[in-house]
């Protein structure tokens, strides 16, 4: 009995031992089990929210190429506005410069360029006269064609037609030397003072009345250059001008001429001492019926 006792003490701590090692082994079990649980909901969760993080990625980049392409479709819409014409391109259109062929004419001393408009000729503008490649375009101004160019032993002679596109034309002369110099230019004369040669009165000029160039010649032995004028009744009478009462007074009550010659020599370069050579006085009877009748409507 006792040594019963013994063996029962012998192998209590034996079981305790074991039992211990038994409830740590289950809880053990027990905590891989749960642990490998919660990998796998970890490793869920992280799959999980790498796919929505790819998908909001995707999204986000399908949402920058969607906005770049509207980017570049306003740029390249925008492009083409801009390419339309302006309302400058238009204003510049409008002057029919594009509808006319721009022609060019040479010599051996000089080229002018001009627009060739042969329904409307107004229009033949030339824009550049050039003298042994000196432009003289300012010195001759706007004309609307150039109806013949004349060479010397000393200059061009150059007649110049101006269209009115209301009331009468009139032809001018511009005489250059080969070096582009301006030697000589008509303009214009005063039928009521010749003393008044050339005058800058325009204003009273156009009321009153002008001779313009007509025609000229040129004696080379002699250098001497002969330049007619004439009154063209038009340029006082008629829709274009107003009631033409001052020309009517001045024709009526003074002395005024409707032909003139003017006479000077090239000496040194320059035509110097022009004189009166020849002239007429107005006398009515000395026009066309046309003129007549415009004359007596307005001045009768």
């Amino acid at each position: 009995m006792e040594e019963n006792n013994q063996n029962i003490k012998k192998k209590n701590p034996f079981i305790v031992i074991v039992s211990i090692l038994l409830i740590i082994s289950i809880g053990c079990a027990i905590y891989g089990y749960l642990n490998k649980d919660n990998d796998t909901n970890i490793n869920s969760n992280e799959t999980s929210n790498t796919t929505s993080n790819n998908v909001d990625d995707g999204e986000k980049i399908e949402g920058n190429i969607e906005e770049n392409n509207q980017t570049n479709s306003t740029s390249i819409i925008s492009t083409e506005v801009n390419d339309e014409p302006s309302s400058e391109d238009e204003i510049l259109e409008d002057d029919g410069s594009e509808n006319k062929e721009l022609l060019t004419k040479k010599d051996s001393s000089y080229e002018y360029s001009y627009y060739q408009d042969d329904e409307e000729e107004a229009n033949n503008e030339v824009v550049s006269f050039k003298i042994n490649n000196k432009e003289v375009i300012e010195e001759i101004g706007f004309v609307s064609e150039i109806s013949e160019i004349k060479k010397y032993n000393d200059f061009i002679a150059i007649k110049a037609n101006y269209v009115a596109t209301c009331g009468p034309d009139h032809n001018d002369l511009f005489i250059f030397d080969y070096k582009g110099n301006l030697l000589f230019k008509s303009g214009s004369i005063s039928i009521e003072d010749l003393n008044r040669i050339k005058s800058d009165d325009l204003d009273e000029k156009w009321e009153k009345g002008y001779m313009t160039f007509d025609n000229y010649s040129y004696d080379d032995s002699k250098k001497q250059l002969n330049v007619a004028y004439l009154f063209n009744i038009n340029t006082v009478l008629g829709d274009c001008v107003g009631d033409g009462k001052l020309f009517c007074e001045v024709s009526k009550n003074n002395t005024i001429y409707t032909k003139i010659t003017l006479t000077s020599s090239l000496k040194n370069g320059k035509f110097e001492k022009e004189q009166i050579t020849e002239k007429k006085a107005f006398n009515i009877k000395d026009f066309d019926t046309n003129d007549l009748e415009l004359y007596n409507s307005y001045c009768k």
